[in-house]
């Protein structure tokens, strides 16, 4: 399972010069998933190119949130 901090890692050793830190890494981590969340709560679709559309349907306990995942994502992990 990947957990907060290996999202925060991925982006700082992808981009180390504009990531200096872990700290830089985590805003802007909570950035992208606030943004998703708001645009959620908001009924948006939220699309993430390579990853797939996150949105919000109705399930039996209220509601509940989908991923249709993206082709490219599907093609990945199927190689």
């Amino acid at each position: 399972m990947i957990d907060k901090k290996g999202f925060i890692n991925a982006p700082q050793d992808a981009m180390p010069k504009v990531l200096a830190d872990a700290d830089d890494a985590e805003r802007a981590m909570d950035a992208v998933f606030m943004a998703i969340d708001r645009g959620l709560k908001n009924g948006d679709t939220v699309e993430l190119h390579g990853i797939g559309e996150f949105r919000v349907e109705p399930g039996p306990q209220g509601k509940d949130v989908v991923l249709a995942a993206d082709r490219r994502l599907m093609d990945s992990i199927n190689e």
